[in-house]
């Protein structure tokens, strides 16, 4: 992974097929061209809130995964 871009707390809301849900991303990293970025955090509201999660996220696709775990 490159360099870290920020490691400031900042809050998302995302729309999954069941629910929309909150996260507070820890750490986000350049991956690769600068279109990829490596993403760590946790969950702020619903049925998962308090866990952590890591996960990717294309800027180029809009697209992106999560997995439970730090």
């Amino acid at each position: 992974m490159g360099a870290a871009l920020s490691r400031a707390r900042q809050s998302v809301t995302s729309k999954t097929e069941d629910d929309v849900v909150e996260a507070r991303i820890a750490e986000m990293v350049e991956i690769g061209a600068g279109f990829d970025f490596g993403l760590r955090g946790t969950f702020c509201s619903g049925p998962l809130r308090d866990q952590a999660f890591h996960g990717t996220y294309s800027v180029e696709t809009r697209t992106g995964s999560l997995s439970l775990g730090a």
